[in-house]
């Protein structure tokens, strides 16, 4: 006597997703896109798409006009690597260096914070509000109510230590408009300056290609 047979069980199989994907289709999920329901989801959602558009916009034009402008001055500086009292053209030619190590450590010294210090005493830019915001003065209420009551802010004793972190952060603002690049494999070097006034960034990068200069002379 045979024993029955057992039909086949799925359990434990994974769906055929070819299979699937047809049934989806022949139930119409698959079908072609309705281009006039999405038209009418379109038009029924317009004031959310203008809105989220008009707000974008607005946002971009409130950051715009807020933005301070800023300007850039460049002043350049040749390297002159010949030797001096020369005699004949072998000797001009060993006085220029090789490699580009030269150009580039002059391109260090430009950045160096001791020039930016430099720069900061020569020009007194601790007196400068774009580099110290702690001198410019109240204004709005702080300056009405300052008039009321009559009254001078009192500055707080400070260390050495703590008094030098003021002039740090002085001179860090002053190297942060600083570029300092070689242009192409030349022995020149461009000294760009960025500032919010076109006269100023052009007189710091100048201050900075001349003392650089008077360091050399040194």
């Amino acid at each position: 006597m045979n024993a029955p047979a057992h039909a086949p069980s799925n359990l434990g199989q994974r769906p055929n997703p070819l299979a699937t994907a047809q049934a989806m289709f022949q139930d119409g999920i698959g079908g072609p896109l309705d281009l006039r329901r999405i038209l009418m989801t379109f038009r029924r959602r317009i004031r959310l798409f203008f809105g989220v558009a008009l707000a974008i916009f607005l946002a971009v034009l409130l950051i715009t006009l807020q933005a301070t402008p800023k300007y850039t001055a460049s002043a350049r500086v040749m390297l002159d690597t010949r030797k001096e009292n020369v005699t004949n053209v072998e000797e001009v030619l060993s006085g220029l260096p090789a490699d580009s190590s030269t150009v580039d450590t002059e391109v260090e010294v430009l950045r160096s914070r001791q020039l930016g210090e430099r720069v900061v005493k020569a020009m007194q830019l601790e007196k400068d509000p774009e580099f110290n915001p702690a001198v410019l003065k109240p204004t709005g209420i702080k300056a009405a109510l300052g008039d009321l009551l009559g009254k001078k802010p009192v500055t707080p004793k400070l260390s050495e230590i703590e008094a030098q972190k003021p002039h740090e952060r002085i001179v860090d603002r002053v190297l942060g408009g600083l570029s300092v690049r070689r242009a192409g494999m030349t022995y020149i070097i461009n000294v760009n300056y960025e500032s919010v006034s076109p006269q100023k960034a052009a007189l710091v990068a100048n201050k900075f290609a001349e003392h650089y200069l008077l360091e050399q002379m040194e």
